[in-house]
């Protein structure tokens, strides 16, 4: 070590002395904004951190690794856990949130499968619904036209028919429907086996 740089390392380690003998809190800027020459005078700012020219390592690193030794050793007699520790910590719980949003991406992906085979289990019920209504108009239909009016099965098959027409969004089914209907009664009217 040259005789210039010991000045500066002696200003440092009286700083860094004078730090844990009070109890301060220690970091790298506080060391070096309580180092003294002999003379009074402060340290440089950026004196610690100055590095060789030639293999560009700080100058003072075994200072700076002190420093820092001495800061996690004052963190752990107070209970604190050191910057590492702390660095540990974090990456731990890091970890531990990505698997619980793996788990919930997962749970998210299941819950919308479900959603699409119900939605489709929905649709499906709704396509066999509307084809059964369909039906249950042509033969409600059938029924109210060859029923007498005074009958019970006349009334409810007329009931139906009002119903399934307000309720029905497609002209085209319903005069299809009709179509089918008349070409029904057209046959039973025709046919040797039956006679109304």
């Amino acid at each position: 070590m040259t005789k210039s740089l010991e000045p500066f390392r002696n200003a440092i380690l009286n700083s860094l002395n004078l730090l844990v003998e009070s109890g301060d809190k220690i970091t790298a800027a506080s060391v070096i904004k309580n180092a003294k020459f002999e003379d009074g005078r402060a340290v440089g700012k950026s004196t610690l951190y100055r590095k060789n020219n030639v293999s560009k390592k700080y100058i003072h690193e075994d200072l700076i690794l002190l420093i820092d030794e001495t800061k996690n050793d004052f963190k752990k007699a107070r209970g604190k856990p050191t910057k590492n520790e702390s660095i540990d910590s974090y990456k731990k719980k890091i970890e531990k949130l990505k698997r619980q949003l793996d788990d919930m991406v997962d749970q998210l992906a299941e819950q919308e499968s479900r959603l699409r085979r119900a939605s489709s289990g929905v649709t499906s019920n709704s396509q066999s619904i509307s084809s059964l209504e369909g039906e249950l108009y042509i033969l409600y239909s059938i029924l109210f036209e060859i029923t007498s009016e005074q009958t019970k099965i006349n009334k409810k098959a007329n009931n139906f028919i009002n119903k399934y027409e307000i309720k029905s969004t497609s002209i085209d089914s319903i005069r299809s429907a009709k179509s089918s209907v008349k070409g029904y009664i057209d046959d039973i009217q025709n046919s040797t086996l039956v006679r109304l």
